[in-house]
């Protein structure tokens, strides 16, 4: 079910995000923090900072 959950989601950030990934950040910030709940904004933060390293 998490499988299912994972595509959807990222499928709707691929289907209406325009402009590479700094565009599509804010549709998988709300995705990721405020529909599923799957990380907290302090450890979505985090992450988006390590992976720019």
């Amino acid at each position: 079910m998490i499988y299912l959950q994972l595509f959807w989601s990222f499928f709707q950030v691929g289907l209406f995000s325009f402009g590479g990934g700094y565009a599509a950040l804010p549709l998988i910030q709300e995705q990721v923090i405020e529909v599923h709940s799957w990380l907290s904004s302090t450890e979505f933060i985090d992450i988006l900072t390590i992976s720019q390293m």
